[in-house]
């Protein structure tokens, strides 16, 4: 509520942007190049562990103009073939977690879910049961499980109030204390006009709930009307009982 009654003095408009559309701001937070990692297995060890895996001894691939399932590239490595040319190097059983480690714990990856694990690491590769593999890891992953935090339901976010009309939305605070005048006030209770952003500010001696509806009946519903809605930050002097009687009784939300 704080943030509201900051905000008020500035004519803005909130406009939304999806997160699809704002993904260079992932890289403010990722410098890849200072980060010194361990990378995937050379195309050499895929080349040489490819030739003693059972299951890639069972593929019959062609060459890269063929329209087999599997084919050999310049190097002899073996690709599984994608109608989008996005192809699939073949991982052999020996080296499927050196492939998974190098897609999930880097710091530059930072640990992602099952899902996306599996997305980043279908990029580029591919072998038998996949899915399985990559959830088996992150499932069994000592950081990710330190980190998991319990899932808590979050409220939604609320619709902001346009005001159409002077006082209709109202922001009412206290500021203080401040030195205490010859009349014994020492608090600023002030109003603020979301549609004008026109400011009231009257000295009171404290922060009960009756010092603040007396103010805000005798000085802002009886020149400008009770309006729709009252924006208070929560505090003590706003939720007593007392108060809440009057906004029951005026008809106005809080």
């Amino acid at each position: 509520m704080r943030w509201s009654l900051r905000l008020a003095k500035f004519d803005f408009i909130v406009q939304h942007k999806p997160g699809t559309k704002i993904g260079h701001v992932d890289a403010l937070s990722r410098h890849v190049g200072a980060v010194m990692e361990d990378g995937p297995p050379s195309r050499e060890r895929f080349l040489e562990e490819q030739g003693k895996d059972s299951y890639c001894s069972t593929l019959r691939p062609g060459n890269y103009t063929s329209k087999a399932d599997y084919f050999f590239d310049d190097d002899g490595v073996v690709y599984k073939r994608q109608i989008n040319h996005k192809h699939q190097l073949v991982v052999s059983a020996s080296l499927i977690q050196d492939v998974i480690r190098a897609n999930h714990t880097p710091m530059y990856v930072a640990h992602l879910g099952i899902r996306r694990t599996f997305e980043l690491i279908s990029l580029n590769y591919w072998w038998p049961v996949m899915r399985k593999s990559i959830e088996d890891y992150v499932r069994k992953c000592d950081p990710c499980q330190r980190r998991k935090e319990a899932r808590e339901y979050t409220a939604p976010l609320g619709n902001v109030e346009e005001p159409t009309a002077p006082f209709q939305v109202t922001s009412m605070d206290i500021t203080g204390p401040y030195l205490m005048t010859p009349r014994k006030n020492k608090y600023l209770l002030t109003f603020i006009c979301h549609f004008s952003k026109f400011v009231e500010a009257y000295p009171i001696p404290d922060q009960s709930a009756e010092t603040c509806a007396r103010i805000y009946s005798s000085q802002i519903i009886t020149r400008h009307g009770t309006g729709s809605t009252l924006i208070t930050d929560q505090g003590r002097s706003f939720v007593s009982s007392f108060l809440k009687k009057r906004v029951k009784y005026w008809e106005f939300g809080r």
